[in-house]
């Protein structure tokens, strides 16, 4: 399920759709209504959810290529493209958190610009400690996780492919002839490395996107209070201003 989809954010999803509605109207220069401070806050907060629906997508797509072991329609070969798409995974992997990041300090009212600079973190976490939010937990285990990765990713952004050494093995056989195989007493088949190496791999990283899923889930709905929240606020001054 789509994070977008969270029962948590159907409470905002009437002003949301006001602002898209405004927004809508303004690019086809039709006459709209004015849009309230909660509309523009509903519709930021559903986008920073698309985002983070966005970064999970693409990693749930990678994890599509990993398990395919043939790519007879390429002129590359599988530990090619197998590397290829676990340097996207990780690559892509480290931007989750900081759009979950975002997400929170979005739905905790912040303006876009300041979360965005580089001090936003703190100020996110400063906020959620001052109002003893369980959120401070959730984004420091999805922190832990994702950082687990981090050294992989930056070694593969500023230095070097990643690279098992079953890759090298495989790539070896498979760019070499039988002769060469015979001679240093190969005997292993290249699809059962090729099983081995997809299998890790998938093993590795399904269980982790479904962990990710399930803490985000869990930032998602510990903003319940917050929400209901907002709207009320918004309800008691619009009933003070009539």
């Amino acid at each position: 399920m789509k994070h977008t989809q969270n029962k948590i954010l159907d409470k905002l999803s009437p002003y949301r759709l006001n602002c898209t509605k405004y927004m809508y109207s303004d690019y086809v220069n039709e006459d709209k209504d004015e849009i309230t401070q909660i509309d523009i806050y509903s519709y930021n907060t559903y986008y920073r959810v698309m985002e983070i629906d966005n970064v999970l997508k693409n990693l749930e797509l990678t994890l599509e290529y990993l398990r395919k072991r043939d790519f007879s329609d390429s002129s590359y070969n599988f530990i090619t493209h197998h590397t290829f798409h676990i340097e996207n995974f990780f690559l892509r992997l480290t931007s989750l958190i900081d759009r979950c990041y975002l997400f929170t300090g979005t739905s905790l009212g912040f303006n876009s610009k300041k979360i965005e600079k580089i001090s936003g973190k703190k100020l996110i976490i400063e906020k959620l400690k001052e109002l003893s939010h369980p959120n401070v937990f959730i984004l420091k285990k999805l922190d832990e996780i994702i950082n687990k990765f981090k050294k992989d990713r930056n070694k593969i952004a500023h230095q070097e492919s990643y690279y098992r050494k079953n890759f090298i093995i495989l790539d070896t056989i498979d760019n070499e002839d039988k002769e060469f195989s015979r001679l240093f007493n190969i005997d292993i088949s290249i699809e059962e490395v090729k099983s081995h190496e997809i299998f890790q791999t998938n093993k590795l990283f399904d269980s982790l996107i479904y962990e990710l899923n399930k803490l985000i889930t869990e930032l998602i709905n510990n903003f319940d209070d917050i929400y209901i929240t907002v709207i009320s606020n918004y309800k008691k001054l619009k009933e003070d201003k009539t």
